[in-house]
């Protein structure tokens, strides 16, 4: 009884892969080929249903075991051969040609028959790959595939010769989808990354009250050199390849900045109105962590951007210790506002950014302009952007950070202040990457 429920398990387990079609994708060849246009072809192929996926590397190894490698898909019979050694009803091999810096160029696939080694279509597709390219290549292969079979056709007697009259029918054309706007709008980037050099100098301005037993009817007044750093930036857009909802626009931004060899022209009022210059060492560094949320107006990559994001910043600027004042620590919250605009092309854009920062903390760093601050301010970046084939990025632009302070009580040594104005400006070159 036990062997008869055994083998009926064993008949079931057999129709049922049986009824799978097994398909295997040989190769993607050319530029934007290779292991990550297999795995998305393979998983929209999952898609259609009733397809069993054999894995390119199982093709290949038992190529080299037969050593077939070098001559498929071109010899048929050695194809077909080894697809009904696997198991396997159709075969795909293809590749990228004629690419260059603005893509991979067209995708051409060829569904080999696995009984026989023969050609059961030739197709070439047009487009940026993305989720839905993939999904069109599949849709337009799944017939050729489903003519495939690992077993050889049989033979069948030729019919006797007819000789048909000759019928004339009405040919429609076929309607031919254009895959290439859809798969630009459908692709949103999961990472942006860019980093390169920036800039930067300021302006700082404090006012003492009349009171204050320090700086008299005068304050403190310098400029810092333009100084030369480093600016990494971050965008990170977890749902990007999960959904083509809105969630997918949905993301986090972190920004890094750090100058180094800077210095200070420090000019201090004393209390007898006579004036005082120093030279002081600069070290500057800027933290900012934004949620984000960014909608793209139109297709393709040459359509308008806007973002718009929410978070904090951490901006820490520090002198060389002098008895005057030894620099700020500002923390603020921001909310900004930002949009791309090519010009017609994803080569060339405009990049603007504005934020405004409703608040901001000094710390311990407050008793450098009195005992307490009341402080707000304003960010606005303007910049060029290049998009340069599919996923590299340039930019260039200037930045400006303003920080205004009221002051008031006594704070270090007994000073006593009345206003701060704090200004960055800045110069950033970055080179990027987005996939």
């Amino acid at each position: 009884m036990k062997a008869l429920v055994f083998l009926c398990v064993l008949s079931w387990v057999g129709a049922a892969s049986a009824a799978e079609l097994q398909v295997a994708v040989g190769a993607i060849d050319g530029k934007g080929g290779g292991t990550k246009a297999i795995a998305e072809l393979q998983t929209e192929l999952k898609r259609l249903g009733d397809i069993r996926i054999h894995t390119t590397k199982e093709l290949q190894r038992a190529a080299a075991d037969e050593g077939v490698a070098d001559r498929l898909p071109d010899d048929a019979r050695a194809l077909g051969r080894l697809c009904a050694y696997l198991e396997i009803d159709a075969v795909i091999f293809g590749g990228f040609a004629g690419g260059g810096r603005r893509g991979p160029g067209d995708l051409r696939l060829t569904v080999y028959n696995g009984g026989d080694g023969a050609i059961l279509g030739e197709h070439t597709f047009s487009g940026k790959p993305g989720k839905a390219f993939w999904r069109h290549v599949a849709q337009t292969l799944e017939p050729d595939l489903r003519r495939g079979s690992r077993y050889p056709p049989r033979a069948v007697a030729p019919p006797p010769p007819v000789t048909p009259e000759p019928v004339v029918l009405p040919v429609e054309p076929v309607p031919v989808e254009d895959v290439s706007a859809s798969t630009t709008a459908g692709k949103a980037e999961l990472l942006r990354v860019r980093g390169g050099l920036s800039f930067m100098s300021r302006s700082f301005e404090y006012t003492a009250d009349g009171e204050s037993p320090q700086f008299t009817d005068g304050g403190i007044r310098y400029e810092s050199s333009m100084a030369p750093g480093v600016a990494i930036e971050a965008e990170l857009y977890p749902l990007a390849t999960a959904t083509d909802g809105p969630g997918r626009d949905f993301g986090i931004g972190v920004r890094f900045e750090k100058t180094f060899l800077g210095a200070t022209r420090q000019e201090v009022t004393l209390d007898d109105g006579t004036t005082e210059e120093h030279d002081l060492e600069t070290k500057h560094q800027h933290l900012t962590f934004d949620l984000r949320y960014r909608h793209r107006f139109g297709e393709g990559d040459a359509s308008p951007e806007i973002s718009a994001f929410a978070g904090m910043g951490l901006l820490d600027f520090e002198l060389e210790s002098n008895p005057e004042y030894r620099g700020t620590s500002y923390r603020y919250w921001r909310l900004g506002l930002g949009a791309v605009v090519p010009f017609g092309t994803p080569l060339i854009g405009a990049d603007v950014r504005f934020q405004f920062f409703p608040s901001a903390d000094l710390g311990d760093t407050v008793e450098e302009l009195g005992d307490e601050a009341s402080t707000s301010g304003f960010g606005v970046y303007g910049g060029l952007v290049s998009r340069i084939g599919n996923d590299f990025t340039a930019h260039a632009g200037f930045d400006l950070t303003a920080l205004d302070s009221d002051v008031k009580g006594k704070g270090r040594e007994g000073r006593v202040g009345k206003s701060a104005e704090d200004r960055y400006l800045g110069v950033r070159v970055l080179a990027g990457y987005q996939f």
